[in-house]
This record gives C-alpha cells, structure tokens and sequence, in this order.
C-alpha cells in the first residue's frame, strides 16, 4: 500500500492492518450478501473488528482500550478506511458511547461497560435526536425526572443506530438543570423499538420510545448535585456532536474518494468512438471538479480529527464546515460518477449504489448541510 502523506508511522499501520482486515472479511460483495439475507449486523466479525482496535482509540489501557497518538485522527483512519469499502459495524455509535463515559462518566460506569465496548461484546447507541434534522438538546421534550432514587425516562428518539444489537442507549433528555445523559440498559422495562427501513443496507435505524423507563440515578452520566439531580451536560453533548461529525466526515470523504477513483478506472478502460471516454473534454471537467471537491472534503475531515485531538477551540466550527460541505458534495458527486459509469451503476451487481445509499444517509446523521449552516451563522452572530 501506498504511504499516504501527513500519516505517521503507526498510523500507517493502522491504516494497512484496518484495510486488509476489511478486505477479508467485509468487501462490498459480503455486504451484499448480508443485506440479501436481511442481516445488519455480525457478532462475530465485531468482536473481530474490536480486537483490531475499532473501538479502543478513545479509551484508556486500564478499561481494556489502546493507547495510540492522536487517537481522534487514527480513529478517523479506521472511519475512512470502512468509507472506502461500504463496510458494516457501528462504529460510530459506539465509539460516541465510550468516549462519552471515558469524559464523563463514573468510576463504576466505566468499568461497567468499557470493557464490553472495547472487547466488542457489547453494542450501544447514542439516543439524542427527536425530530428530522434536529440534533442538538434546545427544546427536546424526552424528559429525565427524579423519582426517589431512581430515575424515569420518558420519550421517543429517532434515527438511533443499531438499536436490535444494543445493549444501552445513551440517551440525551431533559433534566431539572438542562440536558442530562442517561445511560439505559435495552432491556428495561418501557421500552419499545420501531424498526424502520434504512437506506444504508447495513445499517439499521430507528425510532425508539421510552416509556416512565426506571433506572437509578447511578446511570446519570456526569456530576449529580447533592440533591440527586444532574447537572446540565450542553458541554458534553455538543462534544459528543463534534465528534459524531468527525467519524461520518472521514467515512464519507474516503467513500467519495473510492467511487471517484473506480470512475477514472472505468473511464480510461471505456472506449465510445474509437477513444477512452476519459479523453473527451467534456467528461475531463466534470472529473477535475469532483477531485477538488474530494480532496477539499478529505482535507476538512482530517483538519477536524486533528483539531479535536489538540482541544482546538474552532473545532465545533469547523464540524459544522466539514458536515456541511462533504455532506453535500458526496451525493453529489458519487451521483454524477454513476453518471460517468452508465447504466450498470444504477445495477445491484455493482458498488456504486451502496456508497449512494450511505452517502445519502450520512448526509442528514447528525445534522444537514442547511442546519450545520445554520449552526454556523449562530456562532458568527448573523
């Protein structure tokens, strides 16, 4: 493999070690085979994606983690390289998790589900959004209340991830003092999972509603003030949206970039008039064009993962720039290269429309194009 610039040494490794793992056992073929039979999710290739270190980078040694250098920036290695091949696994979901309890969470949380997020055993889901392209907690109406020592859930969340292999929800409601995060195991009782049809083949969402769901107010993720209520967690969750930014970005990115690569491929071998179909002016443009988007959108998920690894105070900002453009530009422009290819693109035989479908999906996770802008003309103050 080609050692790509601006990547360390282990980073190259984690590079080379994640592509060949994803290689053997998830190309887009196996992921075609597991969507035919119904299926979003494997146990045993996650534990297997678990020891390569997909969910140990934002976890300290001593709960069963890894210790790595820039650990956001060499996560985003294993994001993009899943990109490049479509592959399944919620890494997204729980890595948010885990590092939301390694920040905030209590010495008995830690050890209570570390262990299992890193060894792959365990699955959760961050529960945050309640309505379509709403993802931040200012007026959510999931509610967390404190009745004697336990507290009661109430509400319904949307788009969670992989909510039938899950064993908790982080779930982000409204407390006394402001957002709280709770931390739910599946099997409580009140619970009840609305499984939708996604777009992306392997990867399940959906609506899940907790109902006066009763749990102790050991599960309140951070501070609880003596009274037993929590305090306002805004810091966290806005942390914890930056970062969800950062792993989509990555992925998404390396997807444009494969499908732009397989074009160029198709393209010098396809010949129409006697000439590779790479040849026509036309077609060199539209080609150039999607290269600085890609390259623009590689550069801003890179730039992020470095700019949350150095506590870089632009970070919310620049996850809001990067979700907007490479949100938008990857439909874009893994349209336009199904485009270049022909018909056989739009064929379940071919890849392009896996990368299609999670493009689309990746676009409105965690905040649109037009929220994210949005979001950024707040922060400037328009």
């Amino acid at each position: 493999m080609e050692v790509e610039p601006g990547l360390s040494h282990d980073q190259q490794m984690i590079l080379e070690s994640t592509t060949r793992f994803l290689e053997e056992h998830v190309p887009p073929a196996t992921t075609k085979d597991w969507a035919s039979e119904g299926l979003t999710h494997n146990s045993e290739y996650w534990r297997q994606a678990a020891d390569m270190g997909f969910t140990s980078m934002l976890v300290p040694e001593i709960y069963g983690g890894v210790a790595v250098d820039e650990p956001v920036a060499s996560l985003c290695i294993v994001s993009q390289a899943i990109g490049r091949l479509v592959a399944p696994g919620p890494l997204t979901a729980c890595n948010l998790v885990a590092d939301a309890i390694v920040r905030w969470g209590s010495e008995a949380q830690k050890r209570a589900w570390l262990p299992g997020l890193t060894s792959g055993e365990c699955v959760a889901s961050w529960a945050v959004a309640e309505t379509p392209d709403v993802w931040h907690p200012e007026g959510m109406s999931t509610t967390a209340r404190i009745s004697g020592g336990d507290v009661l859930v109430s509400g319904t969340k949307i788009a969670v991830e992989a909510p039938d292999v899950a064993e908790v929800f982080l779930v982000t409601a409204s407390g006394p003092s402001g957002p709280s995060q709770i931390l739910v195991p599946s099997g409580s009782p009140g619970i009840v999972i609305s499984a939708g049809r996604s777009l992306d083949l392997n990867r399940q969402l959906a609506d899940v509603t907790f109902s006066d769901v009763r749990v102790p107010t050991s599960a309140i993720l951070g501070d609880v003030s003596r009274d037993g209520q929590s305090v306002d967690a805004s810091k966290a969750v806005a942390h914890q949206l930056v970062l969800a930014a950062c792993l989509l970005c990555g992925e998404t990115a390396a997807m444009m970039d494969a499908v732009l690569t397989s074009t160029l491929e198709y393209m010098m071998d396809r010949f129409a008039f006697g000439r590779r179909i790479a040849s026509y002016q036309a077609l060199k443009h539209r080609v150039a064009d999607h290269k600085v988007r890609v390259e623009t959108a590689l550069a801003l998920a890179s730039a992020l993962a470095r700019a949350i690894d150095s506590a870089d105070p632009r970070a919310e900002q620049l996850s809001s720039i990067a979700k907007a453009h490479i949100g938008e530009q990857s439909v874009d422009v893994i349209s336009d290269c199904s485009q270049l290819v022909g018909g056989i693109s739009l064929t379940w035989e071919h890849d392009h429309h896996l990368f299609l479908r999670r493009a689309t999906v990746n676009r409105v996770l965690y905040g649109s194009p037009s929220q994210h802008r949005e979001r950024l003309c707040v922060m400037a103050g328009i």
